[in-house]
Formats: structure tokens, sequence, C-alpha cells
């Protein structure tokens, strides 16, 4: 495990320096882990490089996670209320086709049950 005890004291005031957080910002060149310090923290920073550490991790652009959390909301509304009428709401509360709305609830169903439903009913 990676370990955050790392520390040296400061001669000229005698305050603890994090020494570690010193060298993860010097040995990061081209990463994000100043970033990942600030906004987790250093015990949710550690967990993390413990878990991913060699892993690239990639985070999708804001407009991709929107797009996401939309369908979802779309796949959610459907599941235990797949109606004509309810496609019709979403399509104009999404301004998108309803043709749009069927196929986001379609791939979604078939990412999550393996298997495609058709109008709302499952296929054969």
């Amino acid at each position: 495990m990676i370990t955050n005890e790392i520390g040296i004291i400061n001669p000229k005031d005698e305050k603890r320096i994090n020494a570690l957080r010193m060298i993860l910002l010097y040995r990061s060149e081209g990463t994000l882990i100043p970033e990942l310090f600030d906004v987790f923290g250093r015990d949710l920073l550690f967990k993390f490089l413990d878990i991913f550490a060699g892993t690239t991790v990639k985070v999708p652009d804001k407009d991709t996670l929107r797009r996401i959390i939309r369908d979802t909301a779309i796949y959610l509304s459907l599941l235990d209320n797949y109606t004509d009428l309810q496609v019709d709401y979403l399509a104009r509360r999404y301004d998108i086709s309803q043709t749009e709305i069927v196929n986001i609830f379609e791939e979604l169903h078939t990412v999550v049950y393996g298997k495609k439903k058709i109008n709302g009913r499952k296929a054969r």
C-alpha cells in the first residue's frame, strides 16, 4: 500500500512539510496528480493511486457526461412506463426525435440486460 507518512520538519519554523506532496508535484509532470490531491485530499488520493497505479484513466468531456445523464434519465423514465405518450413527452422535453428516444432506450436496455426490447417489449 502506498503510504502518506513522509514528512520533513522545516528548520526555520519547525513546521512539518508534506514531503510526499512535494515529491508528487515534482514527479507528476504531464499528470493530474496535483489537481487530484487538491480535489480528493491526501487519503483519497493515496487510495486512488494504490488502486489505479500504472493505469491510464480517461474522463469524458462535459458534453459526453451530460448526454450520458440525459440518456440514463430517458431510459429510467421509459423502463416501467413505455408508452407512445411518454416517448412523445421525452422527445419534446429533450428536444430530440421520438426515434432517438426509442434508440436510446433500446441501446441502454441492451447494455443493462444484454437483450433488446422493441417498443418496450422483449425481443424474441
